[in-house]
Parts: C-alpha cells; sequence; structure tokens
C-alpha cells in the first residue's frame, strides 16, 4: 500500500503554492514545487489497520491473561 494523505492537505498545499508563486511562468518549477511540497505532507495512518492491530493485540493479552 502507497502512503496515505489527506487529500484536502493535497488541495490546500497545490492552491497556496499557485497563490504565493502566481507571477512565476515556469511551470516545470510550480510542478518540482509540488512533489516536493507533497513529501512533505505528514503520512496520515489507515484507521482500519490500527483497529485491526489493536483487536489482534487485545486477543494475545486476554489469552495470556488466561480469561
Amino acid at each position: 500500500m502507497g502512503r496515505l494523505i489527506d487529500a484536502d492537505d493535497v488541495k490546500k498545499m497545490i492552491s497556496d503554492t499557485f497563490e504565493k508563486e502566481k507571477d512565476v511562468i515556469n511551470s516545470f518549477w510550480k510542478m518540482g514545487t509540488l512533489m516536493d511540497k507533497v513529501d512533505e505532507i505528514p503520512t496520515a495512518y489507515d484507521v482500519d489497520s490500527v483497529v485491526e492491530q489493536l483487536e489482534k493485540e487485545k486477543i494475545r493479552s486476554t489469552e495470556r491473561m488466561g480469561v
């Protein structure tokens, strides 16, 4: 699975970058800048995966306690 990111964060970053750099004509520079900015967006987490891991750990803990 690829890196999870928040789509709203990407849209905001693109909008902010184009607004900030609207006087710059070089579209290749903008593309490179946006690609760099996407790398700066924090990785989100997969809630379903986290819940699954917690459920597995709960079962293991319960088994260890003999419940």
